[in-house]
């Protein structure tokens, strides 16, 4: 198969024209996967909004990895607001993470709050406007705990034997003699009541006290929350570059047609 020159021409336009679009395409915007709560008075803390949250701060904020022993946190992509257009910052740790507070001056700032808990996430930053430059990062967690139950058992025995005994002997003899005539009368009575009583009587009691455990509701320990994805910018790129590339190793490998002489 040849290829005419008007044909050739027309491949090499379109490759120059997928190149050029590649390189204007836009890339995909990223954005925090939850949206912020707008705060715009005081100073409060990760216990202003729950009394069971702990707090890392992390003053003055920038790139690094911060920790208070428990938690550790690592802030990536730190810029800070410029002119009023907010500054921004990505960040991850090593447990469940319940909320993160954007302070901003006096105003604008921002909290966003996670449930269940996430370990990273990116592009969080203060309210736009004027005296929003961010001041410091909280990072608001809760720790869990562990309930030990102790288990007591007492127990009582009380044995009672009681054996009565009685035992009666009698005995009786009489004797009558006379000059003529003798009677010798012997008379024995025995009369022998034996009683024995055995009352054996036992009584046990068993009696257990079992502690009550304090209860501590599950943690909703969770993994990390992700935005909502969207088509990414480079990938479009790549595929008008390999389009552009295929159509051109096409033109290169094709040979051109003969011109016809008249």
């Amino acid at each position: 198969m040849k290829l005419t020159r008007m044909t050739r021409t027309a491949g090499w336009l379109a490759v120059a024209g997928l190149l050029s679009a590649a390189l204007i395409a836009p890339t995909a915007a990223s954005a925090a996967s939850v949206a912020p709560e707008p705060i715009n008075e005081g100073n409060p803390t990760c216990g202003s909004f729950n009394a069971s949250w702990t707090q890392l701060k992390v003053e003055p904020p920038a790139n690094g990895e911060y920790t208070d022993g428990t938690l550790i946190v690592t802030i990536t992509n730190f810029a800070q607001s410029d002119a009023g257009t907010p500054g921004s910052f990505d960040w991850a740790s090593n447990i469940g993470v319940d909320a993160v507070f954007v302070k901003a001056g006096s105003d604008k700032h921002n909290l966003y709050q996670y449930s269940p808990e996430a370990t990273s996430d990116t592009d969080l930053g203060p309210q736009a406007g004027t005296g929003n430059g961010i001041s410091h990062i909280s990072f608001c967690y809760d720790v869990e705990t562990t309930t030990t139950t102790t288990e007591t058992t007492d127990t009582e025995t009380t044995d009672t034997t009681t054996t009565d005994t009685t035992t009666t002997d009698t005995t009786t003899t009489e004797t009558t003699t006379t000059d003529t005539q003798t009677t010798e009368t012997e008379t024995t009575e025995t009369e022998t009541t034996e009683t024995s009583t055995t009352e054996t009587t036992p009584e046990g009691s068993v009696e257990a006290e079992t502690g009550t455990p304090d209860v501590t509701p599950p943690s909703t320990d969770t993994g990390s929350i992700s935005g909502p994805s969207s088509p990414s910018g480079s990938a479009w790129q790549l595929l008008l570059v390999a389009m552009a590339g295929l159509l051109a190793t096409v033109l290169l490998l094709t040979p051109a047609a003969e011109a016809r002489k008249r």
